[in-house]
């Protein structure tokens, strides 16, 4: 006879957490929440709420999907920095560096490690412009420090810019004049990441 009492009040207890959530769930907007799956400014395992408003703009907003111009465009800029210069192996590269040296591979990869030389990923194979060695197949110390420059951007962003005109270099390329004259080649490497200045 004394569990009836107990039922009842577990029976209470729920009923009344239950009309407590209700009430709160009225009053506060609910949220909408998904997992973030690439990396960005939050972890990917991080949990990103939105409010309804927020979700319905998303819904309702245009998209920018890439377009026929957008294709072109991309695919002239690739064509431009593939078509610009001699792209050498990596096999290539060290038989220039050393031709006694028994691995020609490692070599190369020490001058990646190093962040001597840096190369464009292919069709899963890299492949090495042909600017950043001298006639004897040595690479060119300035390169070294426009990556350090260029630290943190990828391999074709760096070729693209070895590819393209620069006020700085007087309408010159930077694989134009790179060995003629580095120097110059660096401070505009160095203008490039500072960007414009303003004031």
């Amino acid at each position: 006879m004394k569990l009836i009492p107990v039922a009842v009040a577990v029976g209470a207890a729920l009923w009344l957490s239950r009309l407590i959530f209700s009430s709160k769930s009225r009053r506060e907007a609910p949220t909408t929440k998904f997992h973030l799956s690439a990396p960005g400014p939050y972890k990917p395992t991080e949990v990103v709420e939105l409010t309804p408003e927020t979700q319905h703009l998303l819904d309702i907003m245009p998209i920018r999907r890439a377009t026929p111009a957008m294709t072109r465009m991309r695919e002239r800029a690739v064509r431009m920095v593939l078509d610009g210069t001699i792209w050498r192996t990596a096999k290539e590269v060290g038989e220039r560096a050393d031709p006694d040296a028994e691995n020609k591979h490692a070599l190369v990869d020490r001058l990646l490690e190093a962040r001597q030389i840096f190369a464009l990923e292919r069709a899963g194979i890299f492949e090495f412009p042909d600017y950043q060695f001298d006639a004897l197949g040595n690479p060119v110390p300035a390169v070294q420090e426009i990556l350090k420059i260029f630290d943190g951007l990828s391999s074709f962003r760096i070729a693209s810019w070895f590819e393209s005109t620069s006020s700085i270099l007087d309408g010159r390329r930077p694989r134009e004049i790179l060995s003629a004259h580095p120097d110059q080649v660096i401070a505009a490497a160095r203008a490039h990441a500072e960007g414009p200045r303003h004031g």
